[in-house]
């Protein structure tokens, strides 16, 4: 009988034993499977660091303005006043150029039929696309709306009228008298789209707005 007592208590002990280590087993698993955790939070930095790179697109929008030279006030009248969406700016947010200003940027000189004269007559004047590039006109810019003495205002497509026109600051070599749509006007030459266009032809332009 005792040695059947001790048998029994001896598969009681072995028992005990069997099941401490199972429960040491579960209690160990956990840590096993959260070992994972950190390496889920590492793949994720990359994701951080390529949304800190796209960050840098803003900078790239900024290069579109255009970064024009400064250009000194008015010394003489002013004979034309620039605004809205340009680069350089010499009163408040305007650019206002003298007659001396607009002659200092090189001219071109050109025989064009005038169709209120009904004649050919030679200018001298500056490329639109040159005094757009003085004032640094913003390449986003659409539309320039031109205004005369008079107040007649003339709007156009920014590059079409810088690609084919001119403001005229001298006739047959000779300033141009107001009657004659002085001090400067806009003029085309005659194979130009916007030259065959009567209202195109601005006499007495002192005004150009861009937006």
């Amino acid at each position: 009988m005792r040695k059947l007592r001790s048998t029994v208590a001896a598969a009681a002990a072995l028992a005990a034993l069997l099941s401490a280590c199972a429960r040491s087993e579960q209690s160990a698993a956990p840590a096993t499977t959260s070992t994972p955790a950190p390496a889920t939070h590492a793949a994720s930095t990359p994701a951080a660091s390529t949304t800190a790179t796209s960050t840098t697109a803003p900078a790239t929008a900024s290069a579109a303005v255009v970064s024009a030279e400064p250009i000194a006030k008015s010394t003489g009248k002013p004979v034309l006043t620039m605004s809205g969406r340009i680069a350089s700016t010499n009163v408040g947010q305007k650019l206002t150029l003298d007659a001396a200003q607009i002659a200092a940027i090189p001219t071109s000189t050109l025989s064009v039929y005038e169709p209120f004269e009904k004649r050919q007559i030679t200018f001298t004047g500056v490329p639109l696309a040159d005094l757009f590039a003085k004032a640094g006109v913003d390449p986003g810019a659409t539309t320039v709306v031109m205004q005369a003495l008079d107040d007649y205002q003339s709007s156009f497509p920014v590059a079409e009228v810088a690609a084919e026109g001119f403001l005229a600051t001298a006739e047959a070599g000779k300033p141009i008298p107001i009657k004659a749509g002085g001090p400067i006007r806009v003029v085309f030459r005659a194979s130009s789209t916007l030259g065959k266009l009567e209202h195109s032809w601005i006499w007495s332009v002192n005004r150009m707005t861009f937006s």
